[in-house]
């Protein structure tokens, strides 16, 4: 989620990323704006047809077909019909439509910017055991979920995970990764920005959410409100813990702002304005009221910027600090938003984000031992 207060260049090395482009007016009438390098591109004003339909799929590439296509192109033995994607494998834009040239990444074997796998053995360039790359533009259509102006905004992203008997840090296996990297093309600065990760947990039985953070760490998380998920869709006994945290990007990857609201329509409920929206990413719930320490976070005294961030012992100790546990809330359909901002976003600027999503489960300590466990990992995660 980006929102704001109004007010070409190469990667050194082997792999290739996308660099900025140009808008333009196409020949046909089609306009493509200073704003967008084409990606879902602007409506054909002729037919209505929607242009860049070559970017409305995601890919998904195997680290086990990667490995196995090089080997073939060793031994002179490709067949393209077992390697469809790496074939399709979307590394360049057409700059005559406005699209920047290199778009996903790829490892240029000859090193001549071009990706070419049947002639020279280039291939996607992935993390992680399986991953999956789309890129899009927010200019693309109406915010039809938050109602709010559009940036110009371009974002490509790598989501990938690991499958290993061994993993290098425990809890990989059980943790999905993203990457972001996002270009302002538009010509405006942006100030006041707050980039936000969203979260609707719904472990097993969605009504029954209890949600946290551990602000030290830029760790957010949902666990269950109650020591049983209930059936028939829960998980039962000693229900697992999901967490989100942030691993790279602006501000040092800190941790700003932590806030839930509920899946209703009260003062702590969804939001439906762009105005409304932008208030739970700093903190402030859908009516403008501060977020304040203690009870449910509304209509304190004291003013903070992180809900729930006490520890409701979790690992079998003591709870200490402002949690869901300590004030004995009721399990709901809670819904939470993690921010890192605010920072400027000039012309032409990339940002890079790293998040990753981690689920655990540990079957000791009830509903709370996952949150532990949860936590664990997320440390683990820290220094790998």
């Amino acid at each position: 989620l980006f929102t704001y207060t109004p007010g070409s260049s190469i990667v050194a090395g082997e792999k290739i990323v996308g660099v900025a482009g140009l808008g333009t007016t196409l020949s046909n009438g089609n306009i493509i704006t200073s704003f967008t390098d084409g990606v879902f591109r602007e409506v054909n004003r002729e037919t209505g047809g929607i242009e860049g339909e070559r970017w409305q799929k995601v890919w998904k590439v195997n680290k086990s077909e990667v490995d196995q296509f090089i080997q073939d192109f060793q031994n002179n033995n490709v067949n393209f019909a077992n390697y469809p994607v790496i074939e399709d494998w979307p590394a360049h834009g057409d700059v005559q439509k406005g699209e920047d040239y290199y778009q996903a990444p790829f490892v240029d074997v000859d090193f001549d910017r071009v990706y070419d796998p049947a002639g020279d053995g280039d291939y996607p360039c992935i993390e992680g055991d399986q991953a999956l790359w789309w890129t899009y533009n927010d200019d693309a259509g109406p915010h039809t979920e938050t109602g709010g102006d559009k940036f110009g905004l371009q974002i490509k992203t790598m989501a990938y995970s690991y499958e290993c008997a061994q993993c290098p840090t425990p809890w990989l296996d059980h943790t999905t990764l993203y990457h972001y990297t996002i270009q302002n093309k538009s010509s405006n600065t942006y100030n006041d920005v707050y980039y936000s990760v969203w979260m609707d947990a719904d472990l097993g039985s969605f009504s029954d959410d209890y949600v946290g953070c551990d602000s030290s760490i830029g760790l957010g998380f949902a666990y269950n409100g109650d020591f049983q998920d209930d059936q028939p869709t829960g998980y039962g006994v000693n229900p697992p813990a999901v967490g989100t945290m942030f691993l790279d990007g602006p501000l040092s990857n800190r941790l700003t702002n932590f806030m839930y609201y509920e899946n209703d329509f009260s003062a702590r409920g969804n939001p439906t304005t762009p105005g409304e929206h932008y208030n739970l990413q700093r903190s402030i719930w859908v009516d403008g009221t501060p977020l304040t320490e203690g009870g449910n976070g509304y209509g304190g005294t004291v003013q903070t910027n992180y809900m729930f961030p006490g520890d409701g012992g979790f690992c079998g100790g003591q709870a200490t600090g402002w949690s869901e546990v300590s004030e004995n809330n009721v399990p709901f359909d809670r819904r939470y938003i993690m921010s890192v901002g605010p920072f400027e976003l000039a012309p032409d600027e990339i940002v890079e984000f790293d998040v990753a999503i981690i689920w655990a489960r540990d079957f000791s300590n009830d509903n709370l031992g996952s949150v532990c466990e949860l936590k664990e990992a997320a440390d683990s995660m820290l220094v790998w």
